[in-house]
């Protein structure tokens, strides 16, 4: 299993935890609103980031992350309503599907962990990353070489 997944698995369970709580002790529709838009954001920024290999983690990937956006935009729609503030300290009932709904990030992240930890998975983000290394030291030899400084390692002849 990949300690990358596991570690982002725990975080992602503290935050699902946190977010519960804010919800459940969240007074105003701006205070729960504000939470979930904290939460969803990096959400999709992770998942977007995100480059699976199999159709499956590429399937998930594609749904989590379609599915953020539109509940931030769902969300972002119930700021811009001016809705005044309304007490949302009764009526626990919506606040604990609304906490379901986000126990499922947590059930995506044991599937993701399991789903990009195959050997291919690990293959090709240790390609991306010879890659993306490569391009960095690419880059900082090409500024070196153009920025009028002198080389580490000048020859002398």
């Amino acid at each position: 299993m990949d300690l990358y997944y596991g570690i982002r698995l725990c975080v992602i369970a503290l935050l699902v935890v946190t977010l519960s709580v804010t919800i459940f002790t969240a007074t105003t529709l701006t205070n729960i609103l504000s939470s979930i838009l904290l939460f969803l954001l990096p959400m999709i920024l992770d998942y977007f980031s995100q480059m699976p290999v199999s159709s499956t983690n590429q399937r998930r990937k594609a749904i989590v992350v379609w599915v953020s956006i539109f509940a931030s935009a769902i969300t972002i729609a119930m700021f811009l309503i001016p809705f005044g503030n309304i007490d949302v300290s009764g009526n626990q009932w919506w606040k604990v599907i609304l906490c379901l709904v986000f126990v499922a990030y947590i059930g995506i992240a044991i599937l993701d962990w399991i789903g990009n930890s195959t050997p291919e998975e690990k293959e090709n983000r240790k390609m991306l990353r010879e890659a993306v290394d490569g391009q960095q030291k690419k880059s900082k030899s090409s500024t070196k070489k153009h920025s009028g400084v002198a080389p580490d390692n000048p020859t002398t002849t």
